[in-house]
């Protein structure tokens, strides 16, 4: 989407007579202003999705971590309940 609207806009200058890097400038300028306008919707969807898709690999993370935490704690527990005479 963004892409299309660089390319409209770099046309739009190119039409008006602009040539080379001030075209260029022109374009990057005006796309970008209007992207704010005209694709916040988009970007706050996929804001929404990053976020959801982060929150999922936070709890995963910490899933893991206690059970991390679970299996060294047993194994502590096991050593604690072996004296030096049982070995």
């Amino acid at each position: 989407m963004r892409l299309a609207l660089f390319i409209g806009c770099l046309g739009l200058a190119l039409a008006v007579g602009l040539r080379g890097f001030a075209a260029l400038l022109v374009a990057l300028v005006v796309s970008g202003l209007l992207s704010l306008f005209l694709l916040g919707r988009h970007r706050a969807a996929m804001s929404v999705a990053v976020d959801r898709r982060m929150n999922r690999l936070r709890a995963r993370a910490g899933a893991r971590t206690a059970a991390e935490d679970a299996y060294v704690d047993s194994l502590h527990a096991d050593e604690a309940g072996i004296t030096r005479a049982d070995r």
